[in-house]
């Protein structure tokens, strides 16, 4: 028994054999919306998901902003605190040595900037 090619490749494989033509047309056409609705939450969703993110970068330079001021007062306090007290560690030893000697003072200063210097760094 002969066959035909068209039988030959009916048997081969179902997916041959589809129904009428329309109705193939419309099942890839289902499958096309589907893939452009798909899509469109797909770009809808980065979108989204950049406003987001510069939403967060401007937050994020808003506290960084922050913290700086707050940062350069903590600094300042720290100076006007250290000043004051290397003032008053000043006028005790003078009062301790009776006398102002200069060289005592000068290392005092010193050592002041230096413990300054290391506490709060190279602030202005």
């Amino acid at each position: 028994m002969e066959t035909t090619g068209k039988e030959n490749r009916a048997a081969m494989s179902p997916f041959l054999n589809l129904g009428p033509a329309a109705e193939v047309d419309a099942a890839i056409n289902r499958v096309l919306e589907r893939e452009r609705e798909a899509r469109e939450k797909i770009d809808n969703c980065r979108r989204e998901a950049e406003d987001v993110l510069a939403a967060s970068r401007v937050r994020a330079q808003e506290i960084n902003a922050r913290t700086d001021c707050r940062v350069a007062e903590v600094h300042r306090i720290c100076d006007r605190a250290a000043e004051t007290h290397a003032r008053r560690i000043l006028g005790e030893s003078r009062s301790w040595s009776g006398a102002s000697t200069p060289e005592p003072e000068r290392r005092l200063e010193e050592a002041l900037r230096i413990l300054v210097r290391e506490m709060v760094g190279n602030s202005p």
